[in-house]
């Protein structure tokens, strides 16, 4: 359980701290409205994301006990059990804590980059102004 809950918590930690990044870089007003610099909030998302690890981390290893090992059915191994006939919560934990985190940081990350190289135009067009503005002032206060 100890394993899968790392996981879990992993994914969602670098899930959440994409979303933060995206918020803080192309949204900075909505950033400094909701305070996202403040001392409870990381607290809170925290406390949230072990909470959602350990939950979903708990179908799959009840998934697993004591079964009866090959070659020696005398002896007991910790095996794949599934008391509980939970086929699908694999492909629930693939949807959940892999192809959705993968399309979420990507699409995140691909907005960020985009938004870093229309700002960086804008500051160099801004910079050709200025030098321009600069050239011209000295011809304007010799007339």
């Amino acid at each position: 359980m100890t394993a899968r809950t790392s996981v879990n918590v992993t994914v969602l930690t670098v899930s959440v701290l994409s979303v933060e990044r995206y918020v803080a870089i192309c949204h900075s007003f909505l950033a400094s409205k909701c305070n996202l610099s403040s001392t409870s909030r990381p607290m809170k998302s925290i406390s949230v994301i072990w909470l959602v690890g350990l939950v979903t981390a708990l179908p799959l290893t009840l998934q697993f006990g004591l079964g009866p090992q090959i070659g020696n059915p005398s002896l007991k191994t910790c095996t794949y059990v599934n008391k509980m006939n939970l086929y699908y919560v694999p492909g629930l934990i693939l949807i959940f804590f892999c192809i959705i985190p993968i399309v979420l940081i990507g699409t995140l990350y691909v907005i960020i980059g985009l938004k870093i190289k229309e700002s960086t135009k804008t500051i160099k067009s801004n910079n050709e102004s200025v030098e321009r503005l600069k050239e011209r002032a000295p011809k304007m206060l010799s007339k």
